[in-house]
């Protein structure tokens, strides 16, 4: 319970660590509490990122997300990236890099 801690998180940046994401629901529902908590910057951190976290407001509330591109679609990351203020947010990982 993310209400229960001992630590002050004030100021402080914050890694949100996860297997997978796909409209990132939970992640905004979390960074939103850690916001409340007074942390700073919120980073989201996950293997498996779908095209979908695109399409919502995710971003609002996550600095940037880092994740492979096991998933997510290269060409549509790109196309993405080129017509929108969220430009520069998602640094995928090439997989092959990796194995």
């Amino acid at each position: 319970d993310i209400d229960d801690h001992d630590e002050d998180i004030n100021d402080l940046d914050v890694y949100i660590i996860d297997d997978l994401c796909s409209f990132g629901g939970t992640f905004v529902a979390a960074a939103k509490k850690l916001r409340e908590l007074g942390a700073k910057d919120i980073y989201l951190v996950v293997a498996h990122a779908e095209d979908s976290i695109m399409k919502d407001v995710l971003f609002d509330y996550i600095k940037k997300v880092y994740t492979t591109n096991s998933i997510i679609s290269q060409n549509y990351l790109f196309t993405f990236m080129e017509n929108d203020p969220t430009a520069g947010k998602v640094f995928p990982i090439d997989i092959k890099e990796i194995i």
